[in-house]
């Protein structure tokens, strides 16, 4: 399993595009889409935002936020290399994160905190370092 660090500003910055675009793209089969952050597998582990029109990079036709440990911007081919295999296989790939759920898991980091992910190749998630009330949940007993 490995655990990707993500630099807060800029995942903040993916999120208010995602969230303030005229339009949000779909994944796979997904159907509707919302506003939303992919975790791409390709060259590196990198989120970039769903929003139409596309938020443009400095040196890529959309901004990315590149993974600490997997960026081959940074690091060496064999180092980023071995991680995106472990973490994502050997195959490029797209996972979906709604806006909502990475808003509600950096609510629990310290300010500036990057955003953690951990991923292997059966399972993923966002790391929440303590509970947080669901606006979609009940607060009390039904």
């Amino acid at each position: 399993m490995s655990e990707l660090h993500f630099d807060r500003a800029l995942v903040e910055k993916l999120l208010d595009h995602a969230e303030g675009s005229a339009r949000n793209l779909a994944l796979h089969q997904q159907g509707a889409a919302s506003p939303a952050l992919w975790l791409v597998g390709d060259d590196g582990l990198y989120l970039m935002s769903n929003g139409e029109p596309c938020l443009p990079g400095e040196t890529t036709k959309n901004l990315v936020c590149y993974a600490a440990e997997c960026d081959p911007t940074k690091l060496a081919f064999d180092t980023w290399w071995l991680v995106k295999n472990a973490a994502f296989g050997g195959d490029d790939g797209a996972e979906f994160f709604e806006a909502t759920d990475i808003r509600l898991a950096l609510a629990t980091y310290e300010p500036g905190a990057p955003l953690v992910i951990i991923i292997d190749t059966e399972s993923i998630g966002l790391v929440v370092y303590q509970a947080v009330a669901s606006p979609n949940l009940a607060s009390e007993p039904l």
